[in-house]
């Protein structure tokens, strides 16, 4: 009789299993109307970049989208999902919150970001992708729209380090790059100065330096120092814009046609190069403001 009533009992539970409903996020980040059927008679329906949090029945569930048969999904009552019937790409980044900025450092002497690109555009921290995934599991912190927060309170303890999990939809990768990329250019516009002609008979003074152009060579008192054709050029152009900040690879792009990938790259060695030149005038400093992967401004001062 008792191993009779336990049997019930299991039956019930797994019915009940069965049957749960429970909160899925349903989500279209595409300009197209999505028609989400499952079991071939519940209908979600979806605008154009609308997200929605629908009852949804566990277990097992046939799919169709739009028509075509996706086969099945299991949805299991431990955990929580988000449905993409669009198969579009999302990403799970780790939002970490430090209890100070030494925690912040120590953490940065052993562990190095991962560098994702999405679309051309480089990220660098800890993501996972979700290529396609018709069902991802919801265990994120911070949901599609919501923001991380900027910072987080420690109560005290040995923990020093936080991670939550936020999850994006791979086009709000994209925009906050380039929101953030616009908003970066705009800044830096109000301190470049751009005057790229070149002229063969000038001579400028850096510091305790004179620099002759015409004939590519940096004199200190009784020292001359012989610099190549680019050398010469770029130190040209920083001594000619001091204070300011220029593009000096956008300006090799203009004065030698190299490619903007690398231009960037070819001026940071030479600037290297100019700084031992330099050196015996600790009061000549020389700038670089990173402004994305491929370009960075640069700058030289004379501090009186």
């Amino acid at each position: 009789m008792k191993s009779q009533l336990l049997l019930f009992l299991v039956l019930i539970a797994l019915f009940s299993c069965m049957n749960v409903t429970k909160p899925v996020v349903v989500d279209n980040p595409t300009d197209s109307e999505v028609l989400i059927v499952l079991d071939s008679k519940d209908t979600i329906k979806l605008q154009a970049n609308e997200k929605k949090e629908i009852p949804v029945k566990y277990g097992k569930r046939k799919i169709s989208v739009n028509g075509e048969d996706l086969g099945v999904i299991e949805l299991k009552n431990k955990n929580d999902y988000v449905l993409n019937p669009t198969r579009s790409n999302y990403y799970k980044k780790t939002i970490l919150y430090f209890s100070s900025n030494r925690a912040e450092e120590e953490y940065k002497k052993y562990s190095k970001d991962d560098t994702i690109i999405v679309e051309g555009m480089v990220f660098k921290g800890r993501f996972k992708k979700y290529h396609g995934d018709l069902l991802i599991v919801n265990d994120f912190d911070y949901g599609l729209d919501e923001q991380p927060d900027d910072f987080m309170a420690f109560t005290g303890g040995r923990s020093t380090i936080t991670r939550l999990y936020k999850l994006y939809r791979e086009k709000d990768l994209t925009n906050m790059y380039t929101k953030a990329f616009s908003k970066i250019i705009k800044e830096a516009s109000l301190m470049v100065k751009y005057d790229f002609d070149l002229d063969n008979d000038s001579v400028a003074v850096i510091g305790k330096y004179v620099f002759d152009f015409s004939h590519q060579t940096l004199i200190l008192e009784n020292d001359k120092t012989q610099l190549s054709e680019d050398e010469s050029v770029i130190l040209y152009q920083l001594a000619k814009n001091q204070n300011h900040f220029i593009d000096l690879g956008d300006f090799m792009v203009y004065y030698k046609g190299e490619d903007r990938m690398y231009s960037t790259s070819k001026v940071k060695k030479i600037i290297g190069k100019l700084k031992k030149y330099l050196s015996k005038d600790k009061r000549i400093k020389f700038e670089i403001k990173p402004i994305s992967r491929y370009v960075s401004y640069f700058k030289l001062a004379v501090k009186e």
